[in-house]
């Protein structure tokens, strides 16, 4: 009764063993890293965009982007306006770019917060997606962000 009961915990013990051995969590660390904090990409950190009403049809898109660190080229790239008259159908109105519209992104920064402005209409609803965009030492990242919809 004695061995029954040696042998029983022994493959106990070592079935536990095998199972307290995770390899899927160590190979899911980050290489040559500690722990690792959520964060949008390896060059975005985090991103968010919104359109306001600023009165007489006027609307502006907002965009904050935040790398991870100082960035050759950070902001958005492109940003497409949609408009609609019943908040059901929408048409693409505007699109703009980084390369006509310069203060979409910036240089040598961390950071960069900014809007592209259109002459809307009273009454119609609107609302965009944006490129949010980061760049550093040759390599890039971008994300689409998509707003919400506001009635200008």
């Amino acid at each position: 009764m004695k061995k029954l009961f040696c042998r029983i915990f022994s493959c106990l013990l070592i079935g536990s063993m095998f199972l307290a051995a995770n390899p899927v969590a160590i190979a899911a660390a980050p290489p040559d890293e500690g722990t690792a904090e959520p964060q949008a990409s390896y060059f975005l950190s985090s991103y968010s965009s919104y359109v306001a009403a600023v009165g007489s049809g006027k609307v502006q898109v907002w965009f904050d982007v935040n790398g991870v660190g100082t960035m050759s080229r950070i902001g958005a790239t492109r940003v497409i306006l949609y408009e609609s008259t019943d908040n059901k159908s929408w048409t693409a109105v505007k699109t703009f770019r980084y390369t006509a519209y310069t203060s979409m992104t910036a240089t040598n920064k961390m950071t960069h917060t900014s809007y592209v402005p259109y002459s809307g209409v009273s009454g119609r609803y609107y609302k965009a997606t944006v490129t949010a965009y980061a760049e550093k030492n040759g390599g890039c990242d971008s994300r689409l962000i998509y707003t919400s919809v506001i009635k200008a």
